[in-house]
Protein backbone atom coordinates (compact mmCIF):
# COMPACT_ATOMS: atom_id res chain seq x y z
CA UNK A 1 0.00 0.00 0.00
CA UNK A 2 2.66 2.47 1.01
CA UNK A 3 4.58 1.47 -2.15
CA UNK A 4 1.36 2.42 -4.37
CA UNK A 5 0.76 5.50 -2.47
CA UNK A 6 4.80 6.68 -3.39
CA UNK A 7 4.38 6.17 -7.04
CA UNK A 8 1.40 7.75 -6.92
CA UNK A 9 2.76 10.74 -5.65
CA UNK A 10 5.73 10.66 -8.04
CA UNK A 11 3.24 10.48 -11.21
CA UNK A 12 1.27 13.61 -9.46
CA UNK A 13 4.79 15.29 -9.33
CA UNK A 14 6.12 14.43 -12.67
CA UNK A 15 2.49 15.65 -14.21
CA UNK A 16 3.06 18.87 -12.42
CA UNK A 17 5.88 19.51 -13.85
CA UNK A 18 4.80 18.98 -17.42
CA UNK A 19 1.96 21.37 -17.24
CA UNK A 20 4.50 23.65 -15.15
CA UNK A 21 4.11 27.33 -17.50
CA UNK A 22 7.13 28.33 -19.73
CA UNK A 23 8.32 31.46 -19.76
CA UNK A 24 6.57 33.77 -22.08
CA UNK A 25 8.19 35.31 -24.86
CA UNK A 26 6.66 38.42 -26.95
CA UNK A 27 6.18 38.35 -30.51
CA UNK A 28 7.14 41.03 -32.79
CA UNK A 29 4.58 43.56 -33.37
CA UNK A 30 3.58 45.32 -36.29
CA UNK A 31 3.37 48.87 -37.47
CA UNK A 32 -0.03 48.55 -37.34
CA UNK A 33 -0.14 47.09 -33.69
CA UNK A 34 2.40 50.15 -32.52
CA UNK A 35 0.49 52.98 -33.72
CA UNK A 36 -2.78 51.26 -32.10
CA UNK A 37 -0.67 50.81 -28.55
CA UNK A 38 0.16 54.53 -28.78
CA UNK A 39 -3.21 55.68 -29.37
CA UNK A 40 -4.81 53.17 -26.26
CA UNK A 41 -1.88 54.97 -24.12
CA UNK A 42 -3.58 58.60 -25.44
CA UNK A 43 -7.51 57.41 -24.81
CA UNK A 44 -6.72 56.74 -21.49
CA UNK A 45 -5.45 60.52 -20.91
CA UNK A 46 -8.72 61.48 -22.88
CA UNK A 47 -6.64 62.49 -26.31
CA UNK A 48 -8.12 61.89 -29.65
CA UNK A 49 -6.17 59.38 -31.59
CA UNK A 50 -3.13 60.29 -33.78
CA UNK A 51 -3.92 59.50 -37.69
CA UNK A 52 -2.17 56.99 -39.82
CA UNK A 53 0.15 58.59 -42.40
CA UNK A 54 1.15 56.34 -45.28
CA UNK A 55 4.41 58.14 -46.18
CA UNK A 56 5.41 58.53 -42.33
CA UNK A 57 5.06 54.83 -42.30
CA UNK A 58 7.17 54.61 -45.20
CA UNK A 59 9.76 56.98 -43.13
CA UNK A 60 9.91 54.76 -40.50
CA UNK A 61 9.58 51.39 -41.85
CA UNK A 62 12.78 52.31 -43.80
CA UNK A 63 14.73 53.40 -40.47
CA UNK A 64 13.82 50.61 -38.91
CA UNK A 65 15.16 47.96 -41.69
CA UNK A 66 18.54 50.56 -41.62
CA UNK A 67 18.69 50.07 -38.04
CA UNK A 68 18.53 46.09 -38.49
CA UNK A 69 20.77 46.32 -40.90
CA UNK A 70 23.86 47.77 -38.91
CA UNK A 71 22.33 46.20 -35.64
CA UNK A 72 22.03 49.60 -33.78
CA UNK A 73 19.20 51.47 -32.43
CA UNK A 74 20.19 55.39 -33.57
CA UNK A 75 18.46 58.01 -34.86
CA UNK A 76 20.95 58.30 -37.60
CA UNK A 77 19.90 57.90 -41.16
CA UNK A 78 22.30 56.21 -43.58
CA UNK A 79 23.12 59.59 -44.92
CA UNK A 80 24.08 60.93 -41.45
CA UNK A 81 20.73 63.10 -41.38
CA UNK A 82 18.47 62.71 -38.25
CA UNK A 83 15.01 63.50 -37.29
CA UNK A 84 14.88 67.31 -37.41
CA UNK A 85 16.20 67.07 -41.28
CA UNK A 86 12.92 64.85 -41.97
CA UNK A 87 10.78 67.22 -39.99
CA UNK A 88 9.46 64.69 -37.49
CA UNK A 89 9.75 63.81 -33.95
CA UNK A 90 11.17 60.55 -33.16
CA UNK A 91 11.12 57.45 -30.87
CA UNK A 92 13.19 54.59 -31.67
CA UNK A 93 13.19 51.42 -29.30
CA UNK A 94 13.41 47.26 -29.86
CA UNK A 95 15.01 44.53 -27.61
CA UNK A 96 14.80 40.48 -27.90
CA UNK A 97 11.33 40.02 -29.24
CA UNK A 98 9.69 42.64 -27.88
CA UNK A 99 6.20 43.38 -28.73
CA UNK A 100 4.87 46.96 -28.80
CA UNK A 101 3.08 47.29 -25.96
CA UNK A 102 6.07 46.83 -24.30
CA UNK A 103 7.87 49.28 -26.05
CA UNK A 104 5.22 51.86 -25.64
CA UNK A 105 4.51 51.01 -21.53
CA UNK A 106 8.19 50.68 -20.29
CA UNK A 107 10.88 51.94 -23.05
CA UNK A 108 9.24 55.12 -23.56
CA UNK A 109 8.26 56.34 -19.93
CA UNK A 110 10.85 58.53 -19.59
CA UNK A 111 9.80 62.27 -20.20
CA UNK A 112 10.77 62.93 -23.81
CA UNK A 113 9.82 59.39 -25.54
CA UNK A 114 6.28 60.35 -23.52
CA UNK A 115 5.87 63.61 -24.82
CA UNK A 116 5.35 62.13 -28.86
CA UNK A 117 3.02 60.03 -27.63
CA UNK A 118 0.55 61.83 -25.43
CA UNK A 119 2.24 65.70 -25.16
CA UNK A 120 0.30 67.07 -28.19
CA UNK A 121 -3.38 67.28 -28.56
CA UNK A 122 -3.20 65.95 -32.60
CA UNK A 123 -0.69 64.61 -34.94
CA UNK A 124 -0.37 62.62 -37.61
CA UNK A 125 1.67 59.62 -36.84
CA UNK A 126 3.79 56.35 -38.61
CA UNK A 127 5.52 53.23 -37.52
CA UNK A 128 7.82 51.00 -38.32
CA UNK A 129 9.52 47.18 -37.64
CA UNK A 130 12.30 45.46 -38.80
CA UNK A 131 13.93 42.13 -37.30
CA UNK A 132 17.24 40.50 -37.35
CA UNK A 133 18.51 37.19 -35.15
CA UNK A 134 15.34 37.86 -32.91
CA UNK A 135 16.19 41.46 -32.55
CA UNK A 136 13.50 43.52 -32.65
CA UNK A 137 14.09 47.65 -33.72
CA UNK A 138 10.80 49.68 -33.42
CA UNK A 139 10.33 53.32 -35.17
CA UNK A 140 7.61 55.78 -34.08
CA UNK A 141 7.48 59.01 -35.64
CA UNK A 142 4.97 62.17 -35.88
CA UNK A 143 4.46 65.45 -37.73
CA UNK A 144 1.50 68.13 -37.73
CA UNK A 145 1.22 68.39 -33.88
CA UNK A 146 -0.77 70.52 -32.76
CA UNK A 147 -0.76 72.30 -29.04
CA UNK A 148 0.92 70.80 -26.23
CA UNK A 149 -0.84 68.92 -23.45
CA UNK A 150 1.31 68.93 -20.64
CA UNK A 151 0.29 65.32 -19.86
CA UNK A 152 3.57 63.85 -19.85
CA UNK A 153 4.35 65.99 -16.99
CA UNK A 154 3.06 63.20 -14.41
CA UNK A 155 4.80 59.97 -15.79
CA UNK A 156 6.82 58.40 -13.41
CA UNK A 157 9.80 55.66 -13.37
CA UNK A 158 8.97 52.50 -12.39
CA UNK A 159 9.48 52.66 -8.24
CA UNK A 160 11.46 50.87 -6.25
CA UNK A 161 10.43 47.63 -4.70
CA UNK A 162 8.19 47.26 -1.94
CA UNK A 163 7.32 51.39 -1.95
CA UNK A 164 3.93 50.30 -2.87
CA UNK A 165 3.85 52.19 -6.47
CA UNK A 166 2.74 50.36 -9.72
CA UNK A 167 4.42 50.18 -12.84
CA UNK A 168 5.19 53.50 -15.19
CA UNK A 169 1.78 55.22 -16.36
CA UNK A 170 0.37 55.83 -13.02
CA UNK A 171 -0.25 59.90 -13.22
CA UNK A 172 -1.64 60.97 -9.34
CA UNK A 173 0.78 62.28 -7.16
CA UNK A 174 3.57 60.64 -9.01
CA UNK A 175 7.15 62.07 -9.18
CA UNK A 176 7.94 63.38 -12.21
CA UNK A 177 10.90 63.76 -14.55
CA UNK A 178 12.60 66.72 -15.19
CA UNK A 179 13.83 66.81 -18.60
CA UNK A 180 16.27 70.26 -17.50
CA UNK A 181 17.80 67.91 -15.07
CA UNK A 182 19.46 64.91 -17.17
CA UNK A 183 22.76 65.01 -16.81
CA UNK A 184 25.84 62.49 -17.34
CA UNK A 185 28.07 61.61 -14.80
CA UNK A 186 31.49 62.15 -14.11
CA UNK A 187 34.10 59.35 -14.53
CA UNK A 188 35.49 58.29 -11.19
CA UNK A 189 39.20 58.14 -10.32
CA UNK A 190 39.49 54.72 -12.19
CA UNK A 191 37.52 55.50 -15.16
CA UNK A 192 33.55 53.73 -13.99
CA UNK A 193 30.92 55.62 -14.53
CA UNK A 194 28.14 54.34 -12.63
CA UNK A 195 24.59 56.20 -12.91
CA UNK A 196 22.00 56.52 -10.32
CA UNK A 197 18.51 56.20 -11.89
CA UNK A 198 16.25 59.05 -11.29
CA UNK A 199 12.37 59.20 -11.52
CA UNK A 200 11.38 58.64 -15.21
CA UNK A 201 14.63 57.40 -16.76
CA UNK A 202 14.65 54.08 -18.60
CA UNK A 203 17.34 52.29 -19.75
CA UNK A 204 17.37 53.67 -23.45
CA UNK A 205 16.68 57.17 -22.30
CA UNK A 206 19.88 56.93 -20.15
CA UNK A 207 21.65 55.38 -23.43
CA UNK A 208 20.82 58.08 -25.28
CA UNK A 209 21.85 60.76 -22.47
CA UNK A 210 25.52 58.91 -22.44
CA UNK A 211 25.55 57.69 -26.16
CA UNK A 212 26.11 54.45 -25.09
CA UNK A 213 24.64 50.91 -26.77
CA UNK A 214 21.51 49.99 -24.23
CA UNK A 215 22.59 46.41 -24.87
CA UNK A 216 25.92 47.63 -22.92
CA UNK A 217 23.55 48.56 -20.24
CA UNK A 218 21.82 45.42 -19.73
CA UNK A 219 25.05 43.16 -20.30
CA UNK A 220 26.68 44.96 -17.58
CA UNK A 221 24.35 45.18 -14.68
CA UNK A 222 23.33 41.50 -15.48
CA UNK A 223 19.20 42.73 -16.47
CA UNK A 224 16.83 41.10 -18.82
CA UNK A 225 17.36 41.53 -22.33
CA UNK A 226 13.92 41.42 -23.04
CA UNK A 227 12.58 43.84 -20.62
CA UNK A 228 15.58 45.78 -18.35
CA UNK A 229 13.61 47.02 -15.97
CA UNK A 230 14.88 49.40 -13.31
CA UNK A 231 14.26 51.34 -10.49
CA UNK A 232 14.30 54.53 -9.04
CA UNK A 233 17.53 54.71 -6.86
CA UNK A 234 19.51 51.55 -8.23
CA UNK A 235 22.78 52.39 -9.39
CA UNK A 236 23.83 51.45 -13.11
CA UNK A 237 27.42 50.68 -13.72
CA UNK A 238 27.61 52.46 -17.67
CA UNK A 239 31.67 52.21 -18.07
CA UNK A 240 33.55 49.67 -16.28
CA UNK A 241 37.02 50.58 -14.71
CA UNK A 242 39.90 50.90 -16.97
CA UNK A 243 42.32 47.53 -16.92
CA UNK A 244 45.91 49.26 -16.57
CA UNK A 245 48.17 47.05 -19.00
CA UNK A 246 51.39 46.97 -17.61
CA UNK A 247 54.20 49.04 -19.55
CA UNK A 248 57.78 47.79 -19.93
CA UNK A 249 60.00 50.25 -18.22
CA UNK A 250 62.27 51.59 -21.13
CA UNK A 251 65.94 50.26 -21.24
CA UNK A 252 68.56 52.40 -20.50
CA UNK A 253 71.64 51.57 -22.43
CA UNK A 254 74.87 53.12 -20.99
CA UNK A 255 76.92 55.67 -22.78
CA UNK A 256 80.56 54.98 -22.98
CA UNK A 257 82.93 56.49 -20.60
CA UNK A 258 84.29 59.57 -21.96
CA UNK A 259 88.03 60.14 -22.14
CA UNK A 260 89.51 62.63 -19.68
CA UNK A 261 91.30 65.05 -22.05
CA UNK A 262 95.09 65.52 -21.15
CA UNK A 263 96.12 69.57 -20.69
CA UNK A 264 97.67 70.37 -23.89
CA UNK A 265 101.20 72.24 -23.89
CA UNK A 266 101.10 75.91 -24.44
CA UNK A 267 103.23 77.04 -27.26
CA UNK A 268 105.60 79.49 -26.74
CA UNK A 269 106.00 82.27 -29.77
CA UNK A 270 109.50 81.70 -31.56
CA UNK A 271 112.22 83.99 -30.54
CA UNK A 272 113.03 86.90 -33.28
CA UNK A 273 115.91 85.68 -35.75
CA UNK A 274 118.66 87.67 -36.38
CA UNK A 275 118.86 89.40 -39.64
CA UNK A 276 122.06 87.92 -41.80
CA UNK A 277 124.47 90.54 -42.44
CA UNK A 278 126.44 90.61 -45.79
CA UNK A 279 128.44 86.86 -45.70
CA UNK A 280 131.79 86.91 -46.32
CA UNK A 281 132.76 84.22 -48.70
CA UNK A 282 135.43 81.68 -48.15
CA UNK A 283 137.63 82.99 -51.15
CA UNK A 284 138.10 86.30 -50.20
CA UNK A 285 141.16 86.59 -48.07
CA UNK A 286 141.73 87.85 -44.81
CA UNK A 287 143.88 91.48 -44.90
CA UNK A 288 145.76 92.01 -41.28
CA UNK A 289 145.57 95.55 -40.49
CA UNK A 290 148.20 98.04 -41.85
CA UNK A 291 151.18 98.49 -39.37
CA UNK A 292 152.54 102.20 -39.05
CA UNK A 293 155.50 100.80 -40.92
CA UNK A 294 153.46 100.04 -44.17
CA UNK A 295 151.51 103.06 -43.81
CA UNK A 296 154.33 105.27 -43.34
CA UNK A 297 156.05 104.02 -46.81
CA UNK A 298 152.38 104.61 -48.64
CA UNK A 299 152.67 108.01 -47.58
CA UNK A 300 156.56 108.20 -48.57
CA UNK A 301 155.62 106.62 -51.99
CA UNK A 302 152.32 108.86 -52.69
CA UNK A 303 154.45 112.35 -52.17
CA UNK A 304 157.20 110.89 -54.23
CA UNK A 305 155.47 110.31 -57.09
CA UNK A 306 153.01 113.73 -57.03
CA UNK A 307 156.46 115.48 -57.04
CA UNK A 308 157.55 113.60 -60.04
CA UNK A 309 154.37 114.68 -61.43
CA UNK A 310 154.71 117.79 -60.58
CA UNK A 311 158.96 118.23 -61.64
CA UNK A 312 157.78 116.90 -65.02
CA UNK A 313 154.81 118.92 -65.90
CA UNK A 314 157.06 122.38 -64.69
CA UNK A 315 159.75 121.18 -67.22
CA UNK A 316 157.47 120.94 -70.01
CA UNK A 317 155.92 124.60 -69.34
CA UNK A 318 159.73 125.77 -69.52
CA UNK A 319 160.21 124.77 -73.01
Amino acid sequence: MRRFLFFTLLLCLAAAGLWTAAPVTAAPSSAGEMIAAVNALRAEYGLEPYGTDAELNALAQAHSEYQASIQKITHTRADGSGPAEAGVIENIGGGMNVGAEYIVRQQWADYWHRKTLIGFVSASAGAGVAERDGMVYYTFVIRGWGKETGAQETEAAVPAPGTGGGTTGSTAGAPTFDPQSAFTVTPQEDGSVIHAVRAGETVWSIALIYDIASESIVALNGLNATQPVIYEGQRLLLRPAFTVTPTASPTVTPLPPTATLKPTRTLRPPRPTRTPGPLQTEDAPQRPPLTGRQVALIVVLVVGIAAYVGVTFGIKEKK
